[in-house]
């Protein structure tokens, strides 16, 4: 048997020459007793966040395959209708540099934050925080970041890539064609203008759950 993340990986595993009959998806799950709904300006305060701001969270490595760049370029549409926007980067990596001297250079680096890595369980609050999650990368299987935000009723903007679309629904976000920081913007400032309900955002996503994925993998593996 072949088993992949999503349906996307599935069909490239058939092109490569796997059966596909052999083939199945197994999603990857979310951790709901970490990742859940909770109060954003509780976990703002924890956080030191400013309590009402707009905040537009990026959560992965800093490596221009995730898109981070593409947010970089799409910020400064979101800052011109909202002045008081914050992007918050959570995570490390080689173009770090590259984004700070990119966001000195379109006068936004004072509302541009690099937070560094964090522990996995403290991401919960950093997703309870930002009002949307960002996630623009040029390719991917299905990003738990993207379920673990969402389960925590947050919204999400990323990308047409991989199985991103399998797993956000319109009721749950906005989704762009990748190296587009034009149509990212436009989506960023979308998302602000939309209604998101966060109950329904996090039950979707609590629909992803490890121990239903572990029971079909036994299945396919006794």
């Amino acid at each position: 048997a072949v088993i992949a993340v999503s349906k996307a990986l599935a069909r490239k595993a058939v092109a490569l020459g796997a059966p596909e009959d052999a083939v199945q998806t197994v999603y990857n799950g979310v951790d709901t007793r970490v990742f859940h709904r909770g109060d954003r300006i509780a976990a703002r305060q924890r956080l030191g966040l400013p309590p009402e701001v707009p905040i537009v969270l990026y959560v992965g490595n800093l490596k221009a395959t995730k898109g981070c760049h593409d947010l970089i370029e799409a910020f400064p549409a979101l800052v011109k209708r909202h002045h008081d926007a914050r992007l918050i980067y959570v995570g490390d990596g080689a173009s770090r540099a590259n984004l700070e001297d990119r966001a000195a250079s379109l006068c936004c680096a004072p509302a541009v934050r690099f937070e560094g890595a964090v522990d996995h369980a403290a991401l919960a609050d950093w997703f309870r925080a930002a009002n949307v999650l960002c996630l623009p990368s040029h390719n991917e299987g299905v990003p738990n970041v993207v379920l673990e935000a969402m389960a925590c009723g947050t919204p999400i903007v990323a990308t047409l890539v991989g199985g991103i679309p399998e797993v956000v629904p319109t009721e749950a976000g906005i989704l762009v064609p990748p190296h587009q920081p034009h149509e990212l913007g436009t989506a960023l400032v979308e998302v602000f203008e939309r209604h998101f309900y966060p109950v329904t955002i996090a039950a979707h996503a609590a629909t992803f759950r490890w121990d239903e994925n572990i029971d079909r993998l036994e299945r396919m593996l006794s």
